[in-house]
């Protein structure tokens, strides 16, 4: 699980840094990737869902100086979720216009 939580969670924020922050690099994670959830119309709680992930992230699955904790299905599940939908928020004016034609 923690390999899929981890691919999850760089596709996320590779694609909210590259796609939609048009940044080579972050310089603050945590706050840049909420932003990016906040602008895309997430609301308070489920931004705090969010900062829940991201302590996995940080001390679960990614960057522990200590021996990794396992990460459970419901963490991978949402990460994925996260992914999806400001996905599907970026490219969705796109399939409008395509699907107009």
């Amino acid at each position: 699980m923690n390999e899929a939580f981890s691919n999850f969670y760089k596709a996320f924020e590779y694609f909210s840094t590259k796609r939609v922050l048009k940044l080579d690099k972050l310089t603050n994670e945590k706050k840049q990737l909420r932003q990016v959830l906040s602008e895309f119309g997430f609301e308070e709680d489920i931004l705090k869902d969010f900062d829940k992930l991201y302590v996995i992230r940080c001390n679960q699955a990614m960057h522990a100086q200590k021996d990794l904790a396992l990460v459970d299905k419901e963490a991978v599940i949402r990460i994925k979720i996260f992914l999806d939908s400001i996905m599907h928020k970026y490219y969705q004016p796109v399939w409008e216009e395509i699907f107009k034609k």
